[in-house]
């Protein structure tokens, strides 16, 4: 099994555009916990960048190239000079927006999750407000494409597949990392049999015990 040169913090750039769904599964026989680490019992940890990083990246060498052929050429009557700087304004603006380190801690031991944004603490939330999913988009003729994601409350989106039209296969997985993880998988629909929900809001009368329960500490 050939192993991905992207790990640690690049492993989520590594999408497979044409067999997304057996990427996903090399990477879970390599790490049963991806795109986590377990870092100790109960407690998952995972370090990225977004890949908006490389996407500038690219978007600022493809314009600065093509400046470099669009001024040494002939000039028409139109000037394209504004795009092309535009553009490399644009990628500069997307690598410097985005090139913060990410850190996410699932804490089963504590019952919450963190997220971080360069060492900073973003947000502090229940584990019911962190989830796995499947998503779909339907292309221009109707046909439904799947992919599955790690999202929550002031989370940002983590793609884990690229859109495949197996819905079955990557349905499979998607449970096996909410499992792997300890986290609520929801179905596509928002009405489905398929959810596994793990984790719950706690009642109001679980909040009011909480409340008393601090209260008499105090």
């Amino acid at each position: 099994m050939p192993v991905s040169p992207f790990k640690g913090s690049l492993a989520l750039w590594n999408l497979n555009y044409f067999n997304s769904e057996k990427k996903l599964t090399e990477k879970l026989q390599e790490n049963k916990f991806f795109p986590f680490q377990l870092q100790q019992p109960k407690v998952f940890v995972m370090e990225y960048y977004k890949d908006m990083v490389w996407k500038g990246a690219l978007l600022f060498v493809a314009s600065l190239v093509g400046s470099v052929f669009y001024f040494r050429s002939e000039k028409g009557s139109q000037d394209f000079s504004i795009l092309f700087f535009y553009a490399m304004v644009t990628g500069l603006w997307l690598i410097a927006s985005n090139m913060n380190k990410r850190r996410l801690i699932i804490n089963h031991a504590k019952d919450f999750y963190q997220f971080y944004i360069k060492g900073i603490l973003w947000h502090e939330g229940p584990l019911h407000q962190i989830y796995v999913r499947i998503v779909a988009q339907r292309d221009a003729y109707g046909k439904l494409f799947y992919s599955l994601i790690i999202n929550g409350y002031h989370l940002e989106v983590l793609t884990l597949s690229d859109l495949s039209e197996k819905y079955e296969i990557l349905d499979n997985l998607g449970r096996r990392i909410a499992r792997n993880l300890n986290l609520n998988y929801f179905d596509y629909q928002d009405v489905s049999t398929r959810h596994v929900i793990r984790h719950t809001a706690p009642t109001k009368e679980e909040e009011e015990e909480v409340e008393n329960t601090d209260n008499v500490s105090v």
